[in-house]
């Protein structure tokens, strides 16, 4: 009876969407990493894992079947990530992150097992010196 609960209620056409550039971020920012359900499927009761595969620890964000699994996630973004509880009944499964720092640069990956879907959002961080927005080319030397 799950498999027909699951089909019915998760459609195997559902795609889950990303940008289609990378997001540009100054440091301090609260930021939005967009990616959604198309067509529109309810993603509350379901498993949303926002990752960043070149960290060790690599959980982002865990959602399970309407909670979010804080003990799972890497310590850099305790506090400061989060699903918007109200859109992901229409399958909006974007990632709120707050407090930009230049360690948050790099490639986020957005998964939903159930769906086997995923999409992929390049989040690049600049910093201001003296009003003017500046890359982190130090890490470049």
């Amino acid at each position: 009876m799950s498999k027909i609960w699951n089909f019915i209620h998760h459609p195997p056409d559902s795609q889950l969407i990303g940008p289609p550039q990378q997001i540009v971020a100054i440091v301090g920012d609260d930021i939005i990493l967009p990616s959604h359900l198309e067509p529109a499927v309810d993603a509350f009761d379901m498993i949303v894992e926002w990752t960043r595969p070149d960290l060790d620890h690599r959980f982002v964000l865990q959602w399970y079947h309407g909670w979010e699994l804080e003990h799972k996630k890497h310590p850099s973004y305790d506090g400061r990530t989060s699903l918007s509880l109200g859109k992901l009944t229409n399958g909006d499964v974007s990632l709120k992150l707050s407090e930009v720092k230049l360690s948050d640069e790099g490639k986020y990956r957005c998964f939903i097992p159930s769906l086997d879907r995923e999409s992929i959002v390049e989040l690049v961080v600049a910093f201001l010196i003296f009003g003017l927005v500046r890359r982190n080319y130090l890490k470049f030397i």
